[in-house]
């Protein structure tokens, strides 16, 4: 099996042990993969998305500071990947930066961070609304929701984890 077979399979394998919730090897799969990944910029995106991928795995697992070094990494190389490719690039209006940046927000509240991920919450919601608009069904069900929930943490308000008006799905 040549290297671009093996990146192939372990990203195909990663991707579908978090949608049958196997976590735990989904993120080996994807940690062999980084393994193989190379400085060239179609690797560098791809390393991105599996620390992304990575870091929602460890959140699913209740691990929220390997999901932060996971997140991490995973802007920190969307963002290298970016500055080194930009051709006209706007951050603004790119959604996966965002994306990237809610994962780590996400990994932050996990850790009761609120006022740290606030920062990166506020970038994605300010991104989706910009491209989308605020009727939107994206924006309607997950942004506001999920920003909704994040303004009452960091105000101090509890919000009981099944609350309907609160709930945060899976993006």
């Amino acid at each position: 099996m040549t290297t671009g077979q093996k990146i192939e399979e372990l990203r195909k394998k990663s991707q579908e042990e978090y949608a049958r919730g196997s976590y735990e090897d989904g993120i080996a799969s994807s940690l062999e993969l980084i393994e193989l990944l190379d400085e060239s910029s179609v690797h560098q995106r791809m390393l991105a998305f599996q620390w992304e991928l990575a870091a929602r795995m460890y959140l699913q697992m209740n691990q929220p500071l390997k999901a932060e070094a996971a997140a991490r990494n995973s802007l920190d190389t969307y963002l290298r990947y970016k500055r080194a490719d930009a051709h006209g690039w706007d951050p603004e209006n790119d959604s996966y930066l965002a994306d990237f940046r809610m994962t780590l927000a996400l990994s932050l509240a996990y850790q009761k961070r609120y006022a740290e991920a606030m920062q990166y919450a506020e970038q994605w919601e300010k991104t989706h609304l910009k491209m989308r608009g605020p009727d939107d069904p994206y924006v309607k069900e997950v942004v506001a929701r999920h920003m909704k929930r994040m303004r009452a943490r960091l105000a101090g308000v509890a919000v009981p984890e099944n609350d309907p008006n609160h709930s945060v799905s899976k993006s």
